[in-house]
């Protein structure tokens, strides 16, 4: 046949044709997958028209494509003739054995060109590696790696076509609620939670930002979604803790008695899992703090997929994830972790948002507030600690408002700080919080506070707004969405310092009161 004595070049062929003949395999092969350079060269000569035309050439127009390229002396007549009859006799295979056979050829050359890709890396870099840079070289190989080694069929995007019907369609699957009105109201525009996105927090030390998280993430397990938490500063014995109190209503303190005892806690358990038809999946996994970078994330939680695809005998993806929180995280980049911090910050939401398209996962995460965001009654773009990249590249940035009166009576406000595609920007809601169950509900007494007016002013101490040169804007009653009785008072710095205006009268609205506890020194 003119081909190579070697024993795995008629399962080479098969693989070569199969590959040709499906548009899916064509777009992700290679020609270095093949060992024999003739199949590597005819590949090269094939493939741009297999993509134009999304049909495999006859052995005629191939000897015309191969004339056309100057390999005529190579890939002769005789040897495109037993190419061929290698393809007639494919016949005698099934496409299920077909499929799996190129798709573990296609696993291993990559693998093989990976580590190929690899060594010649660490050759070129190896005399600049120093002790400052090495973790960030070290970061880049494993990425060089990850990115040759990956080979998933049927995932490869052809573009979409604009002037096709079918995608307008807006798909409401992918649509998960938050588990709370307002942030699903807020997000609508950009589709609550969805595949591709990054959702933050903002919020100051010991404001809550990892019990948001955690009840987020609760109400999404309920909806059926599978769910990773990823902890950098606490452990999985708490992080169970509170989830167990918030899903299975033990009370927080008496944890410890469900903990110990396995048959009551695999009781409680079942009863979580009977509550609902579709019950998702929650992954717990703790790392230690500024350790963790974007590319080892996504490393771990493909590795996490693939084994519980292998343990469950089909598919099994993540759909949000959950990360406490950006701060913390190292950056993967090099340099990234001795550069400023807005810096730093900046390449880590980037490099967040990046694996969460390629990967079509969600990421929820939350990052601190400056100094002057802290037991602020107000929160603003400007209470950004580090960078304002991180405002530009998340979908979603809600602020936690809370002060000490406001943590003493378990109460948050929740601010829209920044909405990709919706307006309700600078809207505030009320929630509430029960400490005994590490549960936070939404205040469906109070309105939603619209952009321009502040929250309750009870919440606010004098001293704070006098420091910001006024006074939060006065309220006729409790509800949120009410009008202010008179606008802030604007105080310049050669005039003199205005007393309070008047405490406006209560119209008798009634706010519920929590039984406070502190959650914030755990």
């Amino acid at each position: 046949m003119n081909l190579p004595n070697n024993p795995d070049t008629y399962t080479e062929t098969m693989v070569f044709f199969y590959a040709l003949d499906h548009i899916d395999l064509a777009v992700k092969f290679k020609p270095a997958y093949f060992s024999d350079q003739r199949l590597q060269r005819l590949f090269e000569i094939l493939k741009p028209y297999i993509l134009q035309y999304r049909e495999t050439p006859s052995k005629e127009i191939t000897m015309l494509l191969i004339e056309k390229s100057g390999y005529k002396t190579d890939l002769t007549s005789n040897i495109i003739d037993a190419l061929w009859n290698i393809k007639a006799q494919m016949r005698g295979f099934t496409d299920e054995w077909l499929n799996d056979c190129t798709k573990s050829y296609a696993e291993w050359n990559s693998f093989v060109a990976g580590v190929t890709r690899l060594y010649s890396y660490l050759l070129t870099t190896q005399a600049e590696v120093t002790v400052d840079t090495a973790h960030a070289y070290i970061e880049k190989a494993k990425q060089l790696f990850l990115d040759s080694t990956t080979f998933n069929l049927g995932n490869e995007s052809l573009g979409h076509d604009f002037f096709s019907a079918p995608e307008h369609t807006v798909s409401v699957i992918d649509m998960v609620s938050t588990g709370y009105k307002f942030m699903d109201d807020c997000m609508l525009g950009s589709g609550a939670l969805s595949k591709k996105q990054l959702i933050c927090l903002l919020g100051g030390p010991k404001t809550g930002k990892s019990m948001w998280m955690a009840n987020v993430c609760a109400n999404t397990v309920r909806e059926g979604k599978k769910c990773a938490y990823i902890s950098l500063e606490m452990s999985v014995e708490l992080v169970n803790k509170r989830f167990a109190a918030n899903m299975l209503s033990i009370p927080i303190n008496q944890y410890a008695k469900y903990a110990t005892d396995q048959n009551l806690m695999a009781q409680k358990l079942h009863e979580l899992r009977c509550s609902t038809l579709n019950m998702g999946e929650l992954i717990i996994e703790e790392f230690p703090t500024s350790s963790l970078t974007p590319i080892q994330l996504e490393t771990w939680l493909l590795n996490v997929e693939q084994a519980k695809t292998a343990e469950t005998g089909k598919p099994w993806k993540f759909d949000i994830v959950y990360v406490d929180y950006v701060n913390i995280m190292a950056s993967g980049r090099p340099g990234g972790n001795s550069a400023d911090s807005y810096t730093k910050i900046k390449q880590i939401c980037e490099d967040l948002r990046g694996i969460a398209v390629k990967n079509e996962w969600c990421i929820f995460s939350a990052t601190q507030t400056n100094r002057g965001g802290m037991e602020s009654s107000d929160l603003n773009l400007t209470n950004v600690s580090e960078s304002t990249g991180l405002i530009m590249t998340v979908d979603a940035l809600f602020g936690i408002i809370s002060t000490s009166l406001m943590k003493a009576e378990g109460v948050y406000y929740l601010k829209a700080l920044a909405l990709r595609n919706s307006n309700k920007t600078g809207d505030k809601k009320k929630f509430v919080m029960s400490g005994d169950y590490m549960r936070i509900t939404e205040d469906t007494t109070e309105d939603v506070i619209p952009e321009g007016f502040g929250i309750p002013e009870k919440y606010a101490s004098y001293d704070e707004n006098a420091k910001q040169g006024g006074y939060a804007k006065r309220f006729t009653g409790g509800g949120g969405g009410q009008r202010p009785q008179q606008p802030a008072l604007q105080q310049n710095s050669n005039e003199p310092r205005l007393s309070p205006p008047p405490q406006a009268p209560s119209l008798g609205v009634t706010e519920p009161k929590i039984q406070g506890f502190d959650l914030f020194n755990m």
